[in-house]
């Protein structure tokens, strides 16, 4: 939840019209629940107070509590994971980081990854896929509402240079069918990410994050009968 925070950050309003709808109390609200779970009794305090007290002369102020102390929560967690379990967060702008952070991940696969990802287009194929190892099968399912127009000549490119070595195939899921944007490795586990990989991190932060193990296996089978079922592209 923590990576998904910080991929959202609301916009807080001003001095004078501080931010009051649905969806900034919500952030807010899961913001202090995730640092209530880490057991922060300091944390806690000024998080609440920051959040009681947006707008006046203490607001800037206060939006720097909150987002400090949320990207605090974050490391924090992460501490506590398991090293191949931990994600990881990229923030706006570090294309390095970004790419790094997918290499981790796709180091991982042993003989097949799955690519979930609504908005496909070709910077998966041209930054990201040459980072997975040669003899690994890659499957790339995009959906047909959203999948950039860039993808085919980059796949076919792809093909072209490396044919048999390394095999990349891509299939259609039915429009605005996809929602996720997923790493499935060797039908074994999961990562999420809270953007697409066109746009990984390029405007705003984003996060890598290892799905637990029941949610992982509810996502692979889910993800695997959706692929057998989808369109062949181009």
């Amino acid at each position: 939840m923590l990576g998904d925070l910080t991929a959202r950050v609301p916009n807080f309003g001003t001095i004078d019209a501080p931010a009051r709808d649905h969806e900034t109390l919500l952030w807010i609200g899961r913001l202090l629940a995730c640092i209530e779970y880490l057991g922060d009794g300091a944390d806690i305090a000024f998080t609440r107070v920051a959040a009681q007290n947006l707008g006046g002369l203490t607001h800037e102020g206060n939006v720097t509590t909150l987002l400090t102390n949320l990207y605090s929560a974050l490391a924090k967690a992460e501490a506590r994971l398991p090293t191949a379990a931990r994600g990881t967060f990229i923030g706006a702008g570090n294309a390095m980081d970004g790419l790094a952070a997918v290499a981790r991940v796709f180091g991982g696969a042993a003989k097949d990854l799955l690519i979930v990802d609504p908005y496909m287009g070709e910077r998966a194929v041209m930054d990201f896929i040459p980072m997975a190892a040669e003899g690994i099968r890659i499957r790339l399912l995009a959906d047909a509402a959203s999948v950039k127009p860039g993808l085919n000549p980059a796949v076919e490119a792809w093909a072209r240079q490396y044919g048999r070595t390394r095999p990349l195939v891509v299939r259609l899921a039915p429009a605005r069918s996809l929602h996720d944007r997923l790493v499935l490795i060797d039908g074994a586990t999961a990562w999420s990410l809270t953007q697409s990989l066109e746009h990984l991190a390029q405007r705003s932060p984003a996060s890598v994050a290892r799905l637990p193990a029941e949610v992982a296996s509810l996502k692979i089978s889910f993800f695997d009968d959706l692929w057998a079922k989808a369109q062949t592209f181009p």
